[in-house]
């Protein structure tokens, strides 16, 4: 019985050792390091300007800079640009629709492509990214990536959004950082302009 015990651990060992040298392989480009890119934007959103309230809410708040009526469903196409000023440079738009899901008015449940056209690393970034989850009107939310065409195809990642001016329904404008990855399995397009 003994002499059976020891070539099982053996093998035991190897497919132990053969496990975590899959899991700890370095990814598609080929350092070990992660495929990454962040950058950030500011969402410019405008009550009747850049959304539209298209169906009204039952219940709550009237309609402000960052509250609504609870079932209020907007549709939206805000700018993105690279400063706070809305007159500096477009480098895209989300289009979505927004639904207010709480009482108090200030959750949104948050369901939008986000159509870029971004200068990072030395390249030209093209594609959209899209996200869903639920965003705090007044407060930092962070939404999961849930797919990506175009430069973006198979990404992975968060943005974190923040209210930076909410004082005029007319112009409001967040702070969205974009936080991305790719997995490794991915050996397309990318490969160029991602990082060394």
């Amino acid at each position: 019985m003994g002499s059976s015990f020891f070539p099982a651990l053996v093998l035991l060992i190897l497919i132990t050792q053969q496990i975590r040298a899959t899991t700890s392989s370095s990814d598609s480009n080929g350092n070990g390091e992660s495929r990454t890119l962040s950058f950030s934007v500011f969402q410019h959103e405008g009550l009747n300007k850049t959304g539209y309230v298209m169906v009204e809410g039952v219940a709550g708040p009237p309609v402000g800079p960052t509250t609504a009526s609870f079932g209020n469903i907007y549709v939206g196409n805000d700018p993105f640009t690279t400063e706070f000023d809305n007159s500096s440079k477009n480098v895209g738009f989300a289009e979505g629709e927004y639904i207010t899901t709480s009482m108090d008015g200030y959750r949104t449940l948050y369901i939008a492509t986000y159509t870029l056209q971004i200068e990072q690393n030395d390249s030209i970034w093209n594609g959209t990214i899209s996200v869903l989850g639920t965003v705090n009107n007044e407060r930092n939310s962070t939404l999961p990536v849930v797919g990506g065409t175009g430069d973006f195809m198979s990404v992975q990642g968060y943005v974190f959004s923040y209210p930076v001016d909410t004082k005029d329904v007319q112009n409001v404008v967040y702070g969205v950082d974009f936080h991305l990855h790719w997995p490794r399995e991915c050996n397309h397009a990318m490969n160029h302009r991602l990082p060394p």
